[in-house]
């Protein structure tokens, strides 16, 4: 893989994980986040588009795109759920 690839796959997956925290109402601290979350959102979006029998129709740089959305904002809704659940009230 070259170094422009990986910078794509990169930004496809910081653009998933942007667009994925503010659907779910939680703003990333930044970049390196987003793309941590569109990463982890790329895979859990293939698991699901593969148990629901799902195919994405939109693929660039062969990363499926909406499911990544999806996996992203489905992944950082579960960690806000852990997150607000783990807080002492006072």
């Amino acid at each position: 893989m070259s170094v422009f690839g990986l910078l794509t796959y990169l930004g496809i997956a910081a653009v998933a994980g942007y667009i994925g925290s503010h659907l779910a109402g939680y703003s990333t601290s930044g970049c390196f986040t987003n793309v941590v979350l569109g990463l982890i959102g790329a895979i859990i979006g293939t698991i699901i588009s593969r148990y629901v029998n799902i195919r994405d129709p939109l693929y660039i740089a062969g990363i499926p795109l909406i499911w990544s959305i999806v996996g992203a904002t489905l992944f950082v809704m579960l960690l806000g759920y852990f997150r607000r659940g783990s807080k002492k009230r006072r």
